[in-house]
């Protein structure tokens, strides 16, 4: 069975749209912006309460802003960056996983790399939004090394995967570390073998650096030295829970 779509009566939606507008300075959100912070789709109003969102905005007191695209944007923008504010970085996918579930208002996870192509869409548009806006130079030096991506066939850019290895020794710690491949049955790859060390997991991601920094900032605490870790199980069945981050 497919999941449920999420519905709301006519009261409740203007009753978000009127909390997201105080959230963002009385500036009434977009449609996307709506739907990203609710959960709400187009199906729980259109056609049955307003034939647009201009009109559902207009009922709710607010003036409707026709550029509702470039307002999705610029709010998804901005949450991205007090995201990386309050992470001291700019924001990785699980940052933002975090973020998102534990800030109202926020919009979904998957928004900000969705508006901005990818994650390095993103930090390239926030180094340049940074310089356009107000209130935001105190994250400049943050960005100031993010460059764009090397220009190659004139193909679209696709992150590149890797793999989240948890690798285990005989004294019982513990090594979180990225590694670019495995072989191709998807065993340990050579290193490892080498090193004398089991592979506990792994997890296929396409952000390696960012949910390697995940990981290591989740077990700061249980930090032995370097990427080496003094785990509790846990620890290890959180760990094995992820396939793919």
């Amino acid at each position: 069975m497919g999941s449920k779509i999420r519905m709301a009566n006519k009261d409740e939606i203007l009753g978000h749209i009127r909390d997201l507008a105080a959230k963002n300075g009385g500036t009434a959100p977009g449609r996307r912006a709506f739907e990203t912070s609710t959960g709400l789709g187009q199906d729980a109003w259109r056609g049955k309460y307003w034939s647009d969102w201009g009109d559902a905005v207009r009922e709710a007191g607010l003036t409707a802003n026709e550029k509702t695209t470039a307002l999705d944007r610029d709010y998804v923008m901005s949450h991205y960056l007090l995201a990386s504010r309050q992470r001291g970085r700019p924001a990785t996918m699980p940052d933002l996983r975090i973020y998102a579930k534990s800030t109202v208002g926020a919009p979904g996870h998957n928004a900000f790399a969705r508006q901005y192509a990818g994650l390095n869409g993103l930090r390239l548009v926030a180094k340049e939004f940074i310089k356009a806006n107000d209130g935001w130079a105190d994250l400049a030096e943050l960005f100031a090394d993010v460059l764009p991506e090397p220009e190659g066939t004139g193909q679209k850019s696709v992150a590149k995967e890797g793999w989240i290895y948890l690798l285990g020794d005989q004294r019982g710690s513990y090594k979180i570390e990225r590694r670019d491949d495995v072989e191709g049955d998807g065993k340990p790859i050579a290193v490892a073998k080498q090193e004398k060390l089991n592979i506990e997991h792994l997890i296929r991601t396409d952000d390696p650096v960012g949910i390697e920094a995940y990981w290591h900032n989740r077990f700061a605490d249980r930090r032995a030295n370097g990427a080496w870790f003094k785990l509790t199980p846990d620890d290890i069945r959180a760990f094995k829970k992820r396939r793919f981050m």
